[in-house]
């Protein structure tokens, strides 16, 4: 039995904090939630997997790709610029996941091409980002993007792992977001913290 993702109406903007030993399944319970329970299209910015391999995985779990905008930001970094990198209507490329800017550009042309329907934007992930990036240009990347998103009514989900991740930079994403959404055992068991709890617990 999966349990539905409480809280989350569409134009909530959360941090997730994935356990790391959990985080396929976490991430898969959720977009079958969104996605194919509620029926939500999805801007996928991956940092993680390419489309191709993502689109399996996707589909493995059941889950409805065509309901999917893919920003992938990992094919062109591990092709090297090799043909069979072009986009498409439903996904563009980027160059690499250093590459902010680029990954903004291309959410920003996602959400005009699917703008009407309802959307939400799963960022994969911000622990993955901050290896290609300084925490303070992705702190500022998340405040843009958020702002952005918020201006045009479009919710999101930032993923990002347990332990794998500068503290403070999880402090600073935290005021950003609507919620901070942790969870210990997978998606079965959520826990959502206010902020001054985030702090005892994560510090």
């Amino acid at each position: 039995m999966e349990y539905p993702y409480v809280g989350f109406d569409g134009s909530t903007i959360d941090l997730f904090v994935a356990n790391s030993e959990k985080y396929r399944d976490t991430t898969l319970s959720l977009l079958r939630n969104l996605c194919n329970e509620r029926g939500m299209y999805c801007i996928y910015v991956s940092a993680n997997r390419p489309k191709s391999n993502l689109e399996l995985v996707l589909r493995a779990g059941s889950i409805r790709t065509d309901l999917f905008f893919f920003v992938d930001c990992v094919s062109k970094l591990v092709a090297n610029g090799a043909n069979g990198s072009s986009d498409t209507d439903n996904h563009i490329y980027v160059s690499t996941p250093g590459n902010l800017t680029d990954i903004s550009i291309a959410i920003s042309k996602a959400m005009r091409h699917l703008n009407g329907r309802r959307i939400f934007v799963f960022v994969d992930s911000l622990s993955t980002l901050e290896v290609y990036n300084s925490a303070t240009a992705l702190a500022r990347f998340v405040h843009f993007l958020v702002t952005k998103m918020r201006t045009h009514g479009v919710g999101g989900i930032f993923l990002i792992l347990d332990g794998e991740h500068d503290k403070r930079l999880l402090a600073t994403l935290s005021h950003y977001c609507d919620r901070v959404v942790a969870t210990s055992e997978a998606f079965r068991n959520p826990e959502v913290y206010e902020e001054p709890q985030l702090s005892q617990q994560a510090f």
